[in-house]
């Protein structure tokens, strides 16, 4: 017999022994460490109270990890993993965890639910929109060989400058589209130390910036000034980047799908697209 309960007293441990079984087979294998694991769901804004568990004999067989924000100006709890162990799936895990959560979600206050799921994974998309979830974007991510990437020099008018000074006023209107959850202001700056900031800069003016993570080469977020692009400036600045991560390759993950603009830079200088997800929302 199955017993649900939030995750609130439940250990980083014990989520990522379920974590590490529950997607071992999933479309996009997760390989992480238990450091690895805390990071991402902490940088995502984690909160185990309305986080939710199906646990069998005592063992964590199924989660949902809950996130909470503001997304467009709206309390919002966001799905930053579901997964149900290979043993213990097709037994209605995944909606009965969803049904337990709900009221304590509303109890929270919060009004929107938002996710992201593999846009391969038909049977997660069609449970999710049968729970009242419709696509709100489409997302596309790329992983690709810092080697492979074909950097180009801007002129000499621009100078690179790594920097702790982020000024996410100016950097905000440089964006074609706001970022996916995952690659938000917000979620940046939970972990901001652990990132690198390079600015682009002509006659003092920042005309455009990227941010890298220093662990695994994590691109959150590259944008350039309108009137300043074609000039070769987000490779340049993805090129300095490339110096200050210890991984050896660029991931690029949840880019805009209908940012032609972007997409066609990145697909230029050889960032291919690997694959794609959808983001979800419902209102609760």
């Amino acid at each position: 017999m199955y017993k649900y309960k939030s995750l609130t007293d439940v250990s980083y441990q014990e989520i990522h022994d379920a974590f590490a079984k529950a997607f071992a087979d999933y479309y996009a294998p997760f390989d992480l460490t238990l450091e690895e694991m805390a990071f991402m769901i902490e940088r995502r804004g984690y909160n185990p109270d309305i986080s939710f568990g199906a646990f069998y004999e005592g063992e964590l067989v199924g989660f949902t990890l809950n996130c909470m924000g503001e997304w467009k100006n709206i309390l919002t709890a966001y799905d930053t993993g579901t997964g149900i162990i290979k043993e213990h799936r097709k037994k209605g895990l995944a909606k009965q965890i969803f049904i337990e959560s709900m009221p304590v979600l509303k109890k929270h206050n919060i009004n929107q639910y938002l996710l992201e799921t593999i846009d391969e994974n038909v049977p997660a998309i069609e449970l999710y929109k049968k729970m009242g979830f419709a696509t709100s974007r489409e997302f596309d991510f790329s992983i690709v060989k810092i080697e492979d990437v074909n950097f180009s020099k801007p002129d000499d008018s621009f100078e690179l400058e790594i920097t702790k000074n982020i000024d996410w006023q100016k950097f905000k209107t440089f964006w074609n589209e706001n970022p996916s959850w995952q690659n938000s202001v917000e979620a940046v700056t939970r972990k901001q130390n652990y990132f690198v900031c390079c600015v682009a800069k002509h006659k003092d003016e920042i005309v455009g910036y990227g941010l890298i993570q220093k662990s695994n080469g994590d691109v959150p977020q590259l944008a350039v000034k309108k009137e300043f692009r074609k000039k070769g400036i987000g490779s340049a600045i993805l090129k300095e980047l490339s110096v200050h991560t210890e991984a050896d390759e660029f991931r690029i993950i949840n880019s805009v799908r209908k940012d032609e603009e972007t997409n066609g830079f990145f697909k230029k200088i050889g960032i291919v697209k690997k694959g794609g997800q959808l983001e979800m929302t419902m209102d609760l």
